[in-house]
């Protein structure tokens, strides 16, 4: 199913491509990277066996085949360029002193020192201590649009409460955003709100998703020229209405499940399925088309 929605998505292509080559000033080849977590990176989309395998993703820079950069690749066609900078359960928050891989996998509750005097960081890393972070800003490679999409994991109860809270998210969001406008090819940046959450699994905050940080993510956008806000809730079914639930896991009608086996296909109400992934590069490819020129 998810082929057909990507030919009714093609018609965004040429608007996409068109506003993207006015504000570079010329024709020209374009790279988008996008960073993000695991949704980013691909979870919950089928990645079938590709002819050549990258050396970061089953599927090459785009990660997988139906992950939402390699669908909003093929939107945005050949002559350019979408990178997958996704790294698993990755946060906007970066307190890296509380990244404790020996508490990945289960709770850990406040007051666990484990070698630092601060309790550690439940099941991922910062963001900004990434290899990916490391190759989104290289000063030395092409770069001219960024799409940020971080919060699902700094929803986590250990992550919001106990290691952070609006603020210090506020902060960190804002960092982030600074440093992709300050890097010398200065691109382009969309600071997006993660999709909705479906159940609030894995201890993430339903509301603090979306409602706290669209508000959030939106304020800090509006606070930095050369940054555009792209809001995903509404499109992937709001909240607190939650009407769509087709796009996300499990639904083997639509793919994903690791290739389409239904076992492997864990319903957690978080990853979105091919439809869900192709919906947000759907939206995405929307943003880049009606984003004013800078």
């Amino acid at each position: 199913m998810a082929a057909p929605s990507l030919l009714r998505l093609a018609a965004f292509q040429l608007p996409v491509i068109m506003l993207l080559l006015q504000q570079s000033g010329g024709v020209r080849s374009l790279t988008v990277g996008c960073v993000g977590d695991s949704i980013t990176q691909g979870v919950g989309a089928s990645c079938p066996v590709c002819p050549t395998k990258g050396p970061l993703q089953p599927c090459g820079p785009q990660g997988c085949a139906h992950a939402w950069p390699a669908q909003l690749q093929r939107l945005l066609g050949s002559q350019h360029t979408v990178l997958n900078w996704g790294h698993v359960a990755a946060t906007m928050q970066r307190t890296t002193n509380c990244y404790d891989k020996d508490c990945e996998g289960r709770s850990c509750p406040t007051g666990r020192t484990s070698g630092s005097p601060q309790p550690c960081r439940s099941n991922g890393p910062p963001y900004w201590v990434t290899a990916e972070f490391a190759r989104a800003t290289n000063t030395t490679a092409p770069l001219d649009v960024v799409v940020i999409m971080l919060g699902t994991n700094d929803a986590k109860r250990n992550n919001w409460l106990h290691l952070g809270n609006e603020s210090q998210y506020i902060d960190d969001a804002a960092a982030m955003v600074a440093t992709f406008l300050s890097l010398p090819q200065k691109p382009k940046v969309y600071l997006s709100s993660p999709p909705p959450l479906y159940h609030p699994t894995y201890t993430m905050n339903q509301t603090v998703v979306g409602t706290i940080m669209p508000r959030i993510l939106r304020t800090v956008c509006a606070q930095h020229s050369g940054c555009s806000f792209i809001d995903m809730i509404t499109p992937l079914g709001g909240w607190p209405q939650l009407s769509e639930p087709q796009l996300f896991l499990p639904n083997s009608t639509n793919g994903g499940c690791d290739g389409g086996d239904p076992k492997k296909c864990k319903g957690d109400g978080c990853h979105p399925d091919d439809l869900g992934h192709a919906k947000i590069a759907s939206v995405v490819a929307r943003a880049l088309s009606l984003s004013p020129a800078q």
